[in-house]
């Protein structure tokens, strides 16, 4: 008799385990680059979005309006594996991302800093994401790290990171990055 395949719930406890050892483990890889800012990765939680909502949903300086509650439903319940961040000083959110995995790459789909001025981890959010990012990447055992649709400005901010703009035809473009 063939063995049947892990229950949905099996699957998101493995890999809630792992994103969340992935995730701690980059945060102390990269504490000492924003000392003496305290920095805390975590996965998006209610409680996450709750701050997102009071701190800086509604801002009017936002540069991108993703619906991050809508967008993280449909992640939990359609992607066990995926790759979802936080990134914390204090009580305060500074940044957040969310992405799938294949077979080969994780992904990083949707990415936002906060818009409020003067945030703990204000231009550390890509930095601190691509950190979190490489850490899952490497837990799970894949080769290669992507980002999604990347905004046209934040291009060459992600090749001077190493990444290489790839635009398949009939495919989204991605910016990928191999990892040893």
């Amino acid at each position: 008799m063939p063995a049947h395949p892990p229950s949905r719930a099996a699957a998101e406890a493995r890999y809630s385990g792992l994103r969340l050892a992935a995730l701690v483990r980059a945060a102390d890889l990269f504490e000492p680059a924003v000392a003496p800012t305290p920095v805390r990765f975590a996965t998006i939680t209610a409680a996450t979005l709750d701050a997102w909502r009071e701190q800086w949903a509604g801002h009017p300086a936002r540069s991108v309006v993703w619906p991050w509650n809508a967008m993280v439903a449909d992640y939990r319940q359609h992607h066990p594996s995926r790759f979802d961040f936080a990134a914390w000083s204090g009580n305060t959110l500074s940044g957040l991302a969310i992405g799938r995995t294949g077979s080969a790459y994780c992904s990083i789909e949707y990415l936002e800093g906060s818009p409020v001025v003067g945030h703990p981890l204000k231009g550390q959010v890509i930095p601190a994401a691509l950190t979190a990012l490489l850490g899952y990447t490497t837990v799970l055992g894949r080769s290669e790290m992507r980002l999604v649709e990347p905004l046209a400005p934040l291009v060459p901010v992600y090749e001077a990171r190493g990444f290489l703009l790839v635009e398949p035809r009939g495919e989204r473009p991605y910016c990928v990055r191999k990892v040893s």
